[in-house]
């Protein structure tokens, strides 16, 4: 049996395996088969590294071809490994890809996945983000240079480059927890950090004129954290935690058909917490703000006898969600501070109200616990929690009270 055929019976394999089989193996290695769209893509293949996102693959798919490429991840699980002895922090595996087609469509696609159960293959097809011929125009804001023009690469048609233009990252407050106080309502609130189990923190990418939730980054940490705090009559509670956040702004810069691909994508997301951190307050911390909010939730009206017995009690074992928002726009605006995050981009999450999506259950395993305790003067209590929609709903856990009626016995 020849190399070709070889090559040709895996190939057929990969082609006719279930698209829900799952398979775990030894060696931390997949077949990515991308389906067509229809028409040409130009696609690049990142993986998300304890420093940032590292392109490792790309290809070109075909009208109705499916595109297949090997990915090794043996690579990308020694980094984090390396990073869990050095950092105590680790990662699940995250794919993503991107690009664009022939007609200048936009692609971004993204995977999450864990190293317990690698698939052996995972079909999917790219999603159209934004559909514009804007990719085609120069930008005024940046020069083209002769270095540039030099690390053009050929790619069937299209001679472009793709490269990490900026990155930046920073410490903040962010805030996990809120409680708004009422004048007839006291009580305490915890947060938990159980170690070694997984945190997701949405990556969120903006291009040409959106934002869009592309993946979730899975990150762990070798030991826990906690705290617990208290409100008195009329107080607010906050408990936050610092979490490092990363933006990365990647450039795609070539010719196609005589014309110029010139266009930018820019990440925004969360690669890290430090439990041991977790704090809290009766106002807002130091560099943070609340996750824009939309509307309020209404969970339903609680009666108090007596002061002395909760008339309200929530944990995360009966919180109905596996994720909660928090802030990023702190982050943003800092970013627009120092002149690196586009002016479109600001607008666009400003106005949408973006937040980071922070998913705590993988595996039907908490990672996160939180817990909320209020005791009121007799009386019924109405009690609300806060939503926040940006690119999908989100709730918050930020839980507001309002007073109904008097208690009479």
């Amino acid at each position: 049996m020849d190399a070709h055929t070889y090559i040709a019976i895996i190939l057929a394999a990969c082609l006719l395996a279930p698209i829900f089989a799952v398979i775990t193996l030894s060696s931390p290695i997949l077949w990515l088969i991308i389906e067509p769209i229809g028409e040409k893509s130009y696609v690049f293949i990142s993986l998300v590294y304890p420093d940032g996102l590292r392109e490792i693959s790309r290809l070109v798919i075909d009208a109705n071809t499916p595109g297949i490429v090997k990915l090794d991840l043996s690579d990308l699980k020694q980094a984090w490994d390396f990073e869990n002895t050095v950092n105590h922090r680790f990662a699940q595996p995250v794919i993503l890809i991107t690009g664009f087609t022939r007609s200048r469509k936009l692609i971004a696609t993204g995977l999450d996945l864990s190293w317990k159960s690698i698939p052996q293959n995972i079909y999917i097809k790219p999603k159209f983000i934004v559909s514009s011929d804007k990719t085609t125009r120069e930008t005024r804001s940046y020069t083209i240079n002769e270095k540039i023009n030099t690390k053009l690469q050929p790619l069937d048609g299209c001679w472009i480059t793709h490269w990490r233009e900026d990155y930046y990252e920073q410490l903040l407050n962010t805030t996990v927890l809120i409680v708004t106080g009422h004048p007839n309502v006291f009580g305490n609130g915890g947060f938990f950090y159980a170690h070694d189990y997984t945190v997701g923190f949405s990556i969120n990418l903006f291009l040409e004129s959106s934002w869009t939730r592309i993946a979730f980054l899975g990150v762990s940490k070798s030991y826990s954290g906690s705290t617990t705090g208290y409100f008195e009559w009329g107080q607010s509670l906050y408990i936050w935690v610092k979490a490092k956040y990363v933006y990365e702004r990647w450039r795609y810069y070539g010719h196609c058909d005589g014309e110029t691909i010139d266009y930018r994508e820019e990440y925004v997301y969360i690669a890290d917490f430090y439990p041991e951190t977790f704090s809290w307050g009766n106002q807002l911390p130091p560099d943070s703000w609340v996750p824009s909010w939309d509307s309020f939730n209404y969970e339903g009206r609680y009666i108090s006898s007596s002061i002395s017995t909760p008339f309200y009690v929530k944990d995360s074992s009966n919180w109905q969600h596996d994720r909660f928002a928090v802030d990023v726009l702190k982050f943003i605006s800092i970013l627009s501070n120092l002149g690196k995050i586009s002016s479109t981009a600001v607008r666009a999450a400003s106005l949408i109200g973006l937040v980071i999506s922070v998913k705590f259950i993988y595996e039907n395993i908490r990672a996160y616990h939180f817990n909320v305790v209020m005791y009121g003067i007799p009386g019924s209590y109405d009690v609300f929690y806060v939503k926040c929609y940006d690119v999908d709903e989100v709730p918050a856990p930020w839980f507001i009270t309002t007073f109904a009626t008097p208690y009479y016995d």
